[in-house]
């Protein structure tokens, strides 16, 4: 019984790992809370003839980014187990995702906040955007590959970076507007799935584990 117990006892004594398990479900959607202000910000912009400046957007997207990566990094104490290699590079890329994320924000911010400051962007942005994709798409194909959690919310980790892929394709076609507004919607979809279906799972490994301890007892 001791032995059966351990796995247990250890991934809890991993603390930071162990919250960013638990708080992954929240993670994701406070990042697809952020995005819909993003996508806000493009319906104004399709259906009005406001034009909210870029930086606004900027400013709701960075920080979902940094939301979704908590997200992610969630996945890596239930990917080790069985995908070490692929859970350690996710972990990686991740991590640069949500630095790079970090580091948009402040140089938008910056660049609005002080007057003559122009601060790299689009180096920034890129990375930005080219490890987040990466990122969700390791751990969705690990998640798929261990059906960890499960192979459905496998399935949903690999929706933003396919919408994010979209978006990258139709930019140089210079999309109308309201386009733009649609795919983003999409975007926020993704994620907002994403959290809410891993809320679903951890309720019913919530209950199944309440299930067993009545019947042992």
């Amino acid at each position: 019984m001791a032995n059966q117990n351990q796995p247990a006892r250890d991934a809890e004594s991993t603390v930071p790992w162990h919250s960013l398990e638990q708080w992954r479900s929240t993670a994701f959607l406070i990042a697809g809370g952020l995005i819909l202000g993003f996508v806000a910000s493009n319906g104004v912009e399709a259906f009005t003839a406001a034009q909210p400046p870029t930086w606004v957007n900027t400013l709701f997207v960075a920080p979902a980014l940094v939301a979704a990566t908590v997200g992610l990094l969630g996945f890596y104490p239930l990917l080790t187990d069985q995908v070490p290699r692929l859970a350690l590079a996710s972990t990686a890329v991740v991590t640069v995702a949500g630095t790079a994320a970090i580091a948009l924000f402040v140089v938008v911010t910056a660049n609005g906040l002080i007057a003559g400051l122009q601060l790299p962007f689009l180096p920034i942005y890129f990375l930005t955007l080219l490890t987040t994709i990466l990122g969700f798409v390791l751990v969705g194909v690990g998640s798929l590959w261990t059906s960890v959690p499960s192979r459905t919310v496998g399935l949903l980790v690999l929706g933003p970076p396919t919408v994010n892929i979209i978006m990258i394709l139709t930019a140089p076609m210079n999309p109308p507007q309201w386009s733009t507004f649609l795919i983003s919607a999409m975007w926020c979809g993704a994620v907002l799935a994403i959290g809410v279906a891993l809320r679903r799972s951890s309720a019913n490994l919530d209950r199944s584990d309440r299930s067993i301890d009545s019947a042992a007892r």
